[in-house]
């Protein structure tokens, strides 16, 4: 980790949880209503959910006066790819598959994945890290997201998978640079 780093991988994995949090009760309640099970979405529906909010990021970036914005936005990508390896299955860098089954993956094995991809970036890219800005790290998101898109095959998840886990890795690095607000929340509806 370099010292410029503003966030320790724990406190992202944090803001994550927090993240996770509030997709599996406020998600859920708007879906289904009040104390309804959190919603199983199929490879598809997590990329395009992630295209979106990647455009959101894109859009936040470009917009809004300072970085915490899209941060807040990246934090939301992390947790889409966060929900769908807990909900799908989880590829380690080194290739080992795990398929889960309506949440069958817990979230520490895709932490472990998460934390081995950010151990093969920081090799691989030494401190570049450091140089990256936000927008550096939106370009890659973007990116990964064109390569998960063109890698779905549901009979045939693992690449999908290796995408959904390389763009938490990016998102995670981008936090762990830049740092994220916390999840807040209002009344139903209204949380950011």
């Amino acid at each position: 980790m370099s010292s410029k780093n503003k966030l320790t991988r724990d406190e992202v994995f944090g803001l994550i949880d927090g993240e996770r949090a509030f997709q599996d009760t406020t998600v859920a309640a708007w879906l289904g209503g009040v104390g309804a099970k959190p919603p199983v979405f199929s490879l598809g529906e997590h990329a395009t959910m992630l295209r979106h909010y990647i455009r959101l990021a894109d859009e936040a970036y470009v917009t809004k006066v300072g970085d915490q914005h899209a941060l807040g936005v990246l934090r939301k990508i992390a947790g889409i790819s966060v929900r769908a390896m807990e909900q799908v299955g989880v590829v380690y860098r080194d290739g080992k598959y795990f398929a889960g089954r309506n949440h069958g993956i817990s979230r520490e094995h895709v932490y472990q994945a998460i934390s081995g991809e950010r151990e093969y970036q920081d090799q691989r890219w030494e401190d570049l890290d450091d140089r990256n800005t936000v927008g550096d790290f939106l370009t890659y998101l973007n990116r990964y997201a064109t390569l998960l898109t063109d890698s779905l095959n549901p009979d045939e998840p693992q690449a999908a998978l290796d995408n959904f886990r390389k763009i938490a890795g990016i998102a995670v690095a981008c936090m762990e640079r830049h740092g994220a607000p916390a999840r807040s929340t209002g009344r139903l509806g209204e949380a950011k």
